[in-house]
């Protein structure tokens, strides 16, 4: 997979520094976390369970505010803004792909997208129009009028990435993304959200699965709250 072309003069999409956060009584759940990421990239985050990488995704996704630290997305210091101004950047900016799917049930397939697109303000035949271009590209048109729950796990998978991204996030994180999934629909769903790279967006998958850690163009490590690169990367 290719990596996009950046110029040196764009600063990056997520530049954090020094980044703590401290669960009582005494858990440390990340400890002086720095990390930059550049528009175009991938980037694999590893690590066991209970070493931090969920709780440094709810920070990257502004779900939660770090005790210490500075997170700037995209140009913009995030560490004085008012909730009202986080959700909006959530909103506007981020986009999720979680190993749980949260499709809502009652909603049709394209409904599901529809609702994603409403959210930001995007109606009418323009979002359709974006709706069946990302059922199309996830190979789901023809389940468009179908129930979450009458989908395979993978099919829902796709679901969620096509909701994810038909909203052309800055930053999309994954959260175990294909935990749920056979190999082959793993595959399937690595590849549709390694595509959606371009040059104004990144992506952050948070994985125990070393051959999605490997296909990304960077992997760090999150080991008792301490966050380090390692070698590899782009071998998918």
């Amino acid at each position: 997979m290719m990596a996009h072309a950046r110029s040196n003069a764009a600063p990056p999409l997520v530049l954090m520094s020094g980044i703590t956060q401290q669960f009582p009584p005494n858990t440390t759940a990340l400890e002086n976390v720095s990390l930059s990421l550049d528009h175009g990239q991938s980037l694999a985050i590893v690590g066991p369970s209970g070493s931090g990488k969920s709780t440094l995704l709810a920070i990257l996704g502004l779900l939660e505010k770090p005790d210490g630290g500075d997170y700037i997305l995209d140009g913009r210091a995030l560490g004085k803004l008012s909730a009202t101004d986080l959700a909006q950047i959530r909103k506007n900016d981020i986009g999720y792909v979680f190993q749980s799917f949260n499709l809502i049930d009652y909603l049709s397939v394209e409904e599901n997208i529809l609702y994603a697109l409403t959210i930001k303000g995007i109606r009418g035949s323009q979002a359709r129009d974006r709706m069946h271009r990302a059922l199309e590209n996830v190979g789901l048109l023809h389940r468009r009028n179908a129930s979450p729950s009458t989908l395979s796990g993978g099919e829902q998978q796709r679901t969620a990435i096509a909701r994810a991204i038909v909203t052309a996030p800055k930053l999309l994180l994954c959260d175990e993304p294909t935990g749920n999934l056979d190999s082959a629909n793993s595959n399937i769903i690595l590849h549709l959200i390694l595509d959606s790279v371009a040059a104004n967006n990144a992506v952050i998958i948070v994985t125990h699965d070393e051959h999605i850690a490997a296909a990304c163009t960077r992997r760090v490590v999150l080991r008792d709250g301490h966050l380090r690169e390692t070698p590899g990367g782009g071998t998918l």
